[in-house]
């Protein structure tokens, strides 16, 4: 599958996991409904008042119960749950309760579960394509290739966990900076959300603080997604000053989110789709294979490596040199002489095609392996020169030879006999000759 059918298939693949997993996961979880009581109507109320649309208030028992904590999942209302975990419930009042659930409702209000997707989805994009060049770095190394070639049976392993180094290395950047910073800021414009929502920030700020004394933790102390109680309690009660915080931080949002999105969309086409990225793994094997035929300068192998790499790359005209200069190490190279047969025949510059001598080197190629790949080569040879009906015969036997996946084969029969159709038409002489020479 390419690399956009994959992301396409990723995201799909997300958005029903956000859909319908949150059922899934409260049962998991042991989530339960709250016992019918006072508090619990009055929150449910609370909720109806917002006009906000939900599945079920759940207890959630998390550390059974013990942590102090909210929170939301579900992105459509069918599937959506608010979570409440038992001592949260118990040790607020009811207003600083609705001030939660504020908090919670934010979060839905200003749709951050949905940049939530669109973030891992950038990972996504972002790892596919910094996957091939982490590779294609640690396998063209010349040092890790040493220290590789030392280890015997285990080289597989440690390649493998010298990959992924750099791989864990990027993911904890990605989730611990990038989207840390957007996670701390979503929370702090539900906690705005909740403030204005109540009316004021004392609910909310209540609530933090109460949250902060009951667990113990120092209100100091900030997480990599969540601002210090401290922070978030001060700018709280900057609204009461200056209320204008509110969209200023949300325009802060939206910018920072464009920013990502802009730096994202460049950096996933880049690393995934871009020319760029084939020159830059071009580079990378070419450099390798360069410095070890520098100590190794007849080697076949890394030659006909080299070759076929300038050939892909469309750097033609080295890539003829140094097919040239493998048929000077050893003529009975069907490869090498198949590879500058068809780059002869086919090159873009006309001034480096010799169809004659491409013939020769396919027939050459052919007395030393009779495959479909190299058939077809001789069989294009025969095309360029004006043999068709050889083009034809020869074709055939490919396909004949060929077990699966024909269709290349048989377009190039169709295009051959096509042109020997066309050559009857145009030229009356040659239908002739043909009849009396079959």
């Amino acid at each position: 599958m390419r690399t956009e059918g994959q992301i396409i298939f990723f995201s799909i693949f997300l958005i029903i996991f956000m859909i319908f997993m949150p059922p899934l996961i409260q049962y998991w979880w042991g989530c339960r409904p709250f016992d019918t009581s006072d508090r619990i109507n009055e929150l449910k109320k609370f909720l109806r008042d917002l006009g906000f649309r939900y599945r079920d208030l759940m207890r959630w028992p998390v550390l059974e119960g013990l942590m102090m904590t909210a929170g939301i999942m579900g992105i459509i209302p069918r599937y959506r749950y608010i979570l409440m975990t038992d001592s949260l419930e118990k040790i607020l009042s009811v207003e600083e309760l609705k001030a939660v659930i504020a908090h919670e409702v934010g979060h839905a209000k200003y749709g951050h579960m949905f940049f939530y997707v669109i973030f891992f989805l950038g990972y996504v994009a972002l790892s596919f394509g910094s996957f091939d060049i982490f590779f294609d770095f640690l396998a063209t190394n010349t040092f890790v290739a040493g220290l590789l070639r030392k280890t015997g049976s285990q080289a597989t392993s440690l390649f493998y966990l010298f990959l992924s180094i750099p791989i864990i290395l990027s993911m904890f950047v990605y989730f611990r900076f990038l989207m840390g910073f957007f996670m701390r800021n979503f929370e702090r414009q539900a906690d705005t959300f909740s403030a204005v929502t109540m009316g004021g920030p004392a609910p909310t700020v209540s609530a933090l603080e109460k949250i902060a004394v009951f667990s113990g933790k120092s209100r100091n102390l900030p997480s990599w997604h969540h601002f210090s109680i401290k922070e978030r309690v001060d700018y709280l009660w900057r609204l009461l000053k200056d209320p204008g915080l509110v969209n200023r931080h949300k325009r802060l949002i939206y910018m920072s989110f464009g920013v990502y999105l802009i730096c994202t969309m460049g950096l996933g086409y880049y690393l995934n789709f871009s020319p760029m990225k084939q020159t830059l793994k071009y580079r990378l094997i070419s450099n390798a294979l360069q410095e070890r035929l520098s100590d190794d300068p007849d080697n076949i192998m890394l030659l006909s490596n080299l070759a076929m790499l300038y050939h892909e790359g469309e750097r033609y005209g080295e890539a003829i040199e140094i097919y040239e200069q493998v048929l000077e190490l050893d003529r009975e190279q069907p490869l090498a002489l198949n590879n500058l047969a068809w780059l002869l025949l086919t090159v873009p510059d006309e001034g480096l095609r010799d169809p004659e001598r491409a013939l020769l080197l396919a027939k050459e190629a052919v007395n030393h392996e009779r495959s479909p790949v190299i058939l077809d080569t001789l069989a294009e040879a025969y095309y360029v020169n004006g043999s068709i009906q050889k083009a034809i015969d020869t074709i055939n036997e490919a396909i004949s030879l060929q077990k699966e996946g024909k269709e290349y084969y048989q377009k190039q029969l169709k295009r051959f006999e096509k042109a020997k159709r066309s050559s009857f038409l145009t030229d009356p002489d040659s239908l002739y000759s043909y009849r009396f020479s079959s």
